[in-house]
């Protein structure tokens, strides 16, 4: 037997690695790894130190043994490993104590696979077979590796050995398996369960997975469920894109996280919780209308929305040791603090105390500029009834800054609104407690991640039901068009009083140049350079004078229309917008007008009619939830969660 070449601090940088390489990458031998500086220490941690001073190249020991301050254990097959020691110097950092690094020696050869046989598959079968529950149909492999019985180290984050154990797991008729735990960060080993489609629910909470990405090694599986907390991947979204892009990767999930995923890959809630389910559309439309108002340049708008005996307090701290502990400024909220337990003298306990909507609104209008990030609103409806609700609003926002030179200031806060229902069930602000602190280092890593979409102007118009309706819509159409009253009520007569489709026609018919002078009001549009009538080509105004006359010979709207149509299509001109053909509406300030408010998305039929609670505000006035359905839809965002 040849002798056993040993490789340790003193020889390590003598070229004597690359003498034996092959016999390092060879899989028949045995190496033997002595460590020192082992004291005090299990054998958990001091492989686990090793192990991921290796990570992500392969390090399976075995047959590990203790002496004194020395411990020492087998590789075979893991060559690279040994050649990253090497790189070191023999050196391995002691996590416990820094001043006694793990100083290696490698003993090449020590053992021939032949004569020194490791079988660790009737153990690992065995552990198997005990984390199996047959009742539930589970397989728990949790924090496998501090399993007592487990006679090796067999740490799943090791690819080699997850794959090694999930291949015998094969034989076990589970539905549930339990990865939690076990610093798992690639899912390519669970292919060793190719075959196995009964499985339906993969828990691997508490792990190390680095990417959503990861779960695409589990398509074949058609799971129903499966459980990521806890792991790193899981702050790289938010509660709206994490189901979707689970989903993406399994389309046949149907929970993540314990939570139903909705058909889109959304999840119907997190983080929030609604006692009563029918309260979801007074706390949407609610959370909505008063955080829009208060990042309103003027605050004056919320006093609508206070009870005339509403009550208001807010509290304030500073938190140390933050990213933005360095720039917080809260002296504004400090000043009118009502901390109680703060409060040295007991007469100044009222003192910022505010009662009533104008003393409210007087405080409020007197704090900084704000604007608040909806994604990070987590939100308790703690109480429900057709007289009363209680809310809890936490979240981020932060200060508008002034100049370009001041620091974005990111802060935190809570918001307990009571909420008292009036007659026909109008709800109005009877109590608001408000906490501020500046934001944590967490909290602003996350903050304004998302862009929240810029909100829609729908401005429901109703159809006129009687004659002062119609007169007010025809003056609306005249001051719009400068048209005349006769003309402007032509064009809704055509449109059965459709505001919209009456300006469009209007707008066709000018770029088509059909309407005559006549129609419009002389004071409304004064002849210039800017809104000069344009000359008719002859052609055009031949066509006119033959053109047929109705209602006794007056002209209406629809032969301008068809006339008009008939004679730009044979001289080549578009009845559409913005036609590279129309001589100069591009530039005519009165199409231009008139196109911007057509590009509004208004909408013309009057809303029905709802018994739901609402809220009274003097400028929107009622705020009407929709009745709660299961297909209702919200424009607030981000959508209050269903109850849990």
């Amino acid at each position: 037997m040849s002798p056993i070449v040993e490789i340790n601090q003193f020889n390590v940088n003598t070229g004597i690695v690359k003498r034996h390489k092959d016999e390092l990458h060879s899989n028949t031998k045995w190496h033997k790894i002595i460590v020192e500086n082992v004291e005090n220490l299990t054998k958990l941690t001091v492989l686990n130190a090793i192990m991921k001073f290796c990570y992500p190249l392969h390090f399976i020991p075995v047959h590990y043994q203790l002496s004194k301050n020395t411990a020492c254990f087998l590789l075979k097959n893991c060559g690279s490993a040994i050649e990253r020691m090497c790189s070191q110097n023999l050196i391995i950092k002691n996590p416990f104590n820094i001043d006694k690094p793990f100083k290696i020696t490698i003993q090449l050869s020590t053992a021939s696979t032949e004569n020194f046989k490791v079988n660790i598959q009737d153990n690992v079968t065995k552990i198997l077979d005990k984390r199996y529950n047959d009742e539930t149909s589970t397989l728990n492999l949790e924090n496998l590796v501090n399993d007592q019985d487990l006679e090796e180290f067999c740490p799943l984050s090791q690819p080699k050995l997850l794959f090694y154990i999930l291949h015998l797991s094969k034989t076990i008729p589970f539905k549930y398996l339990k990865l939690c735990n076990n610093e798992i960060e690639s899912l390519r080993p669970i292919e060793a369960l190719t075959g196995s489609f009964s499985l339906i629910s993969v828990d691997l909470r508490n792990n190390s997975i680095p990417s959503m990405s990861e779960i695409i090694h589990m398509q074949e599986f058609q799971l129903k469920e499966l459980w990521l907390d806890g792991n790193p991947l899981c702050d790289k979204f938010d509660e709206f894109t994490y189901g979707r892009d689970a989903k993406r990767y399994l389309n046949t999930l149907e929970k993540l996280d314990g939570v139903n995923i909705q058909q889109r890959g959304f999840l119907p809630f997190r983080r929030n919780y609604l006692c009563n389910q029918t309260g979801f559309d007074l706390v949407d439309q609610f959370l909505e209308h008063y955080f829009t108002l208060y990042d309103a340049q003027n605050r004056s708008v919320l006093d609508g929305l206070y009870h005339k005996e509403a009550q208001f307090s807010l509290t304030s701290n500073y938190l140390p040791l933050q990213s933005t502990s360095i720039h917080a400024r809260l002296r504004a909220y400090k000043k009118i603090s009502r901390n109680l337990l703060q409060v040295q003298d007991a007469s100044k306990v009222d003192e910022f105390l505010f009662s009533g909507p104008h003393d409210i609104i007087k405080i409020l209008s007197s704090l900084p500029q704000s604007e608040h990030d909806p994604f990070s609103f987590t939100v308790d409806l703690i109480s429900y009834t057709d007289k009363l609700a209680v809310l809890i609003v936490s979240g981020i926002f932060r200060e508008i800054k002034e100049t370009l030179f001041e620091v974005e200031r990111l802060l935190n806060f809570t918001r307990t609104f009571v909420l008292l229902a009036g007659g026909n069930r109008e709800y109005t602000i009877i109590n608001e407690m408000v906490h501020i602190s500046n934001a944590t280092t967490t909290q602003a890593a996350r903050a304004f991640k998302m862009v929240k979409p810029p909100r829609s102007s729908r401005i429901c118009i109703p159809q006129p039901k009687d004659a002062k309706e119609i007169l007010q819509i025809v003056e609306t159409v005249k001051i719009l068009t400068g048209m005349t009253t006769e003309w402007s009520n032509k064009c809704l007569e055509e449109c059965n009083y459709n505001l919209e489709r009456a300006l469009t026609l209007f707008v066709e018919l000018y770029k088509m140049d059909k309407i005559p002078n006549s129609a419009f009001n002389s004071a409304s549009v004064t002849p210039g350079p800017s809104v000069q009538r344009r000359k008719k080509p002859s052609r055009l105004r031949h066509k006119n004078r033959k053109m047929k006359l109705r209602n006794g010979g007056k002209v209406t709207i629809r032969d301008l229309l068809q006339q008009g149509r008939k004679s730009s299509n044979e001289q080549g001109v578009s009845d559409g917008y913005g036609s590279a053909n129309s001589p100069s509406s591009a530039n005519d300030p009165t199409v231009a007008s008139l196109n911007s408010i057509l590009n509004e998305p208004y909408e013309f039929s009057k809303p029905e009619e709802s018994k739901q609670p609402t809220i009274v505000h003097p400028i929107l006035g009622k705020i009407q939830p929709q009745a709660s359905t299961s297909n209702s839809k919200s424009e607030f965002v981000p959508p209050v969660s269903r109850n849990v």
